[in-house]
């Protein structure tokens, strides 16, 4: 009786230590695997990898979280994720992507061309940001998706959150003229990240209000819709009239601070009287 007790203890000791020991096992690989990186001195392949970072944003957590796929002829044993061609981050792949494989169902590890990793980056995750992904192949070379760029905005972390209850918003705004030729364009769109209940965008325009004038036949009379055509040699008198301005903050729905400047310096590099008094 004491015999079979002593056996059973035994095999519960030695099944422990087997168990013991594959986990270390496993957690040494994943550190190992981990630890990879690209080989510096790898060849670029001639066959381009296809693939798309989905997304390069921080999460609930403030994490930066990266998700994309890539696929290759060869096929792909290791991915990086490059940011701004200086920082290199490993990235785990092989995550499923039924999407990718009914986009590319000729493609043997189109169901496993995922990838996929979390970086806490901090404050340096934010703002923009040109990323690329770089893959190694099971030939030993090296294939590199098209860079793309991402702008994260600060509001986006749930840190920041507690002070996006004003009672009134804080609007910051950009500098700009030109508004014919385009100066305003893409603004909203392209800084709406920025955007918040707490901080709103907006356009400051300078209306040269002693420049843009009926001219000396009507006594300089401010002109709202001064013809900005109107030229002083070579240069235009003034590039934006305060009806034109007012259409762009109607149509754009873009908060405008209009700048009386009167247009009159010493040192101007032109004058003409006619519109003008300076």
């Amino acid at each position: 009786m004491r015999r079979a007790k002593r056996f059973w203890i035994v095999s519960f000791l030695a099944i422990a230590l087997l168990v013991a020991a594959e986990a270390a096992i496993r957690a040494v690989a994943k550190h190992q695997a981990r630890k990879q990186k690209i080989p510096a001195h790898a060849q670029l392949d001639a066959r381009p990898a296809k693939g798309h970072v989905d997304s390069f944003a921080p999460d609930a957590e403030g994490l930066i979280h990266v998700k994309g796929w890539a696929l290759h002829e060869q096929k792909i044993t290791l991915a990086e994720l490059v940011i701004d061609e200086e920082r290199r981050l490993p990235l785990s792949i092989g995550s499923t992507r039924t999407d990718v494989l009914a986009a590319f169902p000729s493609e043997k590890n189109a169901a496993s061309s995922g990838f996929e990793g979390k970086y806490a980056l901090g404050l340096s995750g934010l703002g923009m940001h040109t990323v690329q992904v770089e893959v190694s192949l099971a030939n030993g070379n090296t294939a590199k998706l098209e860079p793309q760029t991402f702008f994260n905005a600060p509001r986006t972390h749930a840190a920041l959150a507690q002070y996006e209850k004003p009672s009134a918003p804080f609007y910051f705004v950009m500098a700009s003229s030109n508004l014919k030729a385009g100066g305003g364009a893409g603004i909203g769109e392209y800084f709406k990240g920025l955007q918040s209940t707490g901080m709103q965008l907006g356009v400051m325009i300078p209306i040269l209000y002693l420049r843009t004038t009926t001219g000396r036949d009507s006594d300089w009379v401010f002109d709202p819709s001064f013809d900005t055509t109107r030229r002083c040699g070579d240069r235009q008198i003034v590039e934006d009239n305060l009806s034109r301005t007012i259409e762009y903050a109607i149509k754009e729905k873009m908060p405008v601070l209009f700048t009386l400047n009167g247009g009159v310096w010493a040192d101007a590099g032109c004058d003409e009287p006619f519109w003008d008094i300076n």
